[in-house]
């Protein structure tokens, strides 16, 4: 009997997983992500990961593009690519050991046709096209979608007084003014960009900012909620930004403002 049962629930899932769709993760896929990089003082936080890791599984979820990976890609190439004081001290020691130090200079820092830096890079600019062209290869893909937290911001919210009442009228079941609460507010922006791998040139680019917010009312001694920062609020806001990113790029991809040939 327990046999037959096991054979019942083995069967069960091989039939499930020919019916339950899967995101789509081809061989011939022409686009990756990137992990994202954190363009702030609080980069060592994580939310870069975070914020690509929520991006990438919109993206997938949505069964509209051909990823060959759904994780973002986290390689040696790709660190070099955000490392610019690695790059930096590359071109000094090669001056030092040669005496020329006009590459410091003269490099391609100062042609207006290549980005500055991943995390500066505009629409029509080139980012690094040997390291670019590289992760290409090693991915083996066309496109490369790269993100960058620019910034966040903190504050406080109204007075609230409205809120405060609609909770304690809530509470009490009659009206009560004379209330207090406090907001607390994170919000995030960001940048997305699109990136040809045989050209290391920017195809497409979107700028967002979202924000979550967490409110503590007082009611005499009764304190309801929180004001204070906190995991689910910091998730709440990445989720958010992770949201509107992914819809505005499928909404572009759909309005063929995106190569056509990144769609499924």
């Amino acid at each position: 009997m327990i046999h037959r049962a096991l054979k019942k629930i083995v069967l069960a899932i091989v039939f499930a997983a020919f019916i339950v769709p899967l995101p789509r993760v081809s061989a011939e896929a022409t686009c990756a992500m990137l992990t994202f990089s954190d363009n702030t003082r609080f980069y060592k936080i994580g939310g870069a990961g975070m914020l690509s890791d929520l991006v990438l599984e919109k993206l997938v979820a949505s069964g509209k593009l051909s990823f060959k990976e759904t994780k973002p890609l986290t390689g040696d190439s790709v660190m070099q690519l955000y490392d610019e004081d690695g790059k930096m001290y590359k071109i000094i020691n090669q001056c030092r050991a040669t005496g020329n130090y006009n590459p410091v200079f003269e490099g391609r820092q100062f042609d207006t046709a290549y980005a500055r830096s991943v995390d500066l890079a505009v629409e029509g600019d080139i980012v690094e096209p040997e390291l670019v062209q590289q992760i290409g290869r090693e991915s083996g893909v066309k496109y490369l979608i790269q993100g960058t937290i620019d910034n966040y911001g903190t504050g406080k919210g109204a007075d609230g007084l409205g809120t405060a009442s609609m909770v304690a009228t809530m509470l009490t079941g009659i009206p009560i003014f004379g209330l207090s609460s406090d907001e607390s507010i994170l919000g995030v922006s960001c940048t997305m960009r699109v990136i040809e791998a045989e050209t290391g040139k920017v195809v497409w680019l979107k700028k967002m900012y979202e924000q979550a917010s967490v409110t503590s009312v007082d009611i005499g001694k009764l304190s309801v909620g929180t004001d204070e920062m906190n995991s689910k609020m910091y998730y709440d806001a990445m989720d958010k930004v992770a949201e509107k990113l992914s819809a505005t790029f499928l909404e572009d991809l759909q309005m063929h403002k995106l190569p056509i040939d990144m769609g499924v």
